[in-house]
């Protein structure tokens, strides 16, 4: 079978699955190939050896990719975005022609407007397709601050709509993103939960010497450390976590790390320091996929989202955001709570935003 991927973001942007189901489906004797656009997520500023060209064409590990142009831009104005999501819409119909005929074609969603693409790359030639959809719109778009014209919410939710019901099938990530399509007319066949995939394995092989060298080295020995890693996004209402931090006692032992990138980081940076709680630290880029090699020359940190709100892809920290607070904790941080992950890393909580319950309420660790 010769599959198409069609995802707005790819290898080397840290959005990992559209390039391990790609690679996996390759190793399985599948054709596959991509299309997708120039890197230039999570920053909007195109990655070192591209240049802005309509289509782009390459070859990696036996996979055609075809890389068709994109207004480079992911930040906080509404224009830019939707400059930055509409040629990409565009253009990657034409990349469809760039690379070998395929049979289907799985979509990476969102944006929305990458739907849309699908649609008229699946007329052009022919082929169902899948689409996988890990933000709902406009409800991501409209949490974000970034859009609050109501007509163009209501052009959106139509557009969402003849989106779902022009795709094959769909795949959402949790069980409330099904009843949400549900509720939206969606026939229940036509939608699984296909949750995101984690070697535990992997994260077993960490010995205790290996995870107290981490920790020295990050300046993390004798601390309770809740770490956030992933997408430091609008939708991630991490400010709530950082205003937190301002409202506990310094030097507690207790230390919040947020790793990642996005489009707030630099707004919580600034907004940590106002409050006096930034502790930055240089650290360098996990391992987003697998066989990456992590800061202490392990593979394969854990990469798990349940219930998470937004695209939580491991991203390119230059730094993590570290904000001490809190009363003395255990410094080991076992957990008693029921077994999991948290009790072979040593411990954790797991608290979600927009839920009431006591701040630090036992959770087992999830990464």
């Amino acid at each position: 079978m010769r599959v198409l991927i069609l995802s707005q973001y790819y290898k080397p942007e840290p959005i990992p699955k559209p390039a391990e189901l790609a690679e996996e489906l390759s190793h399985k004797g599948y054709s596959v190939s991509v299309v997708t656009g120039l890197p230039n997520y999570p920053t909007g500023v195109l990655y070192p050896g591209f240049r802005l060209r309509l289509v782009q064409r390459e070859t990696a590990g036996g996979i055609s990719i075809a890389r068709t142009f994109e207004f480079p831009y992911h930040g906080t104005n509404p224009i830019g975005r939707m400059l930055n999501y509409i040629s990409f819409m565009i253009t990657a119909p034409l990349g469809s022609f760039f690379v070998p005929r395929c049979d289907v074609m799985y979509v990476w969603h969102p944006p929305l407007t990458v739907g849309v693409a699908a649609w008229l790359i699946a007329r052009l030639h022919g082929i169902p397709f899948i689409y996988d959809v890990q933000d709902i719109w406009p409800e991501s778009v409209i949490l974000s601050g970034m859009l609050r014209n109501k007509l163009i919410i209501r052009m959106l939710s139509r557009l969402e709509r003849f989106v779902y019901l022009r795709a094959d099938h769909i795949f959402v990530v949790t069980r409330g993103a099904r009843e949400n399509l549900l509720e939206k007319g969606v026939t229940p066949d036509k939608v699984s939960v296909m949750p995101h995939w984690i070697d535990e394995t992997k994260a077993a092989q960490i010995d205790n010497d290996t995870r107290q060298r981490v920790r020295q080295t990050y300046g993390w020995t004798n601390k309770f450390v809740s770490l956030f890693a992933g997408n430091i996004g609008i939708v991630q209402g991490l400010d709530a976590v950082v205003r937190a931090a301002a409202l506990l006692p310094r030097d507690g032992g207790f230390l919040i790390s947020l790793i990642g990138d996005g489009a707030d980081k630099q707004r919580l940076r600034e907004l940590a320091k106002s409050l006096d709680v930034d502790e930055s630290n240089p650290i360098p880029r996990p391992p987003s996929r697998r066989g990456d090699a992590g800061p202490d020359g392990s593979r394969g940190y854990p990469r798990c989202a349940p219930e998470k709100r937004s695209n939580g892809a491991l991203g390119h920290p230059d730094q993590d955001l570290r904000l001490p607070l809190g009363r003395q904790a255990d410094p080991d941080g076992h957990g008693r709570g029921r077994r999991g992950l948290g009790e072979r890393f040593g411990g954790g909580h797991r608290h979600f935003p927009g839920r009431r319950g006591r701040v630090g309420s036992r959770h087992p660790l999830v990464a």
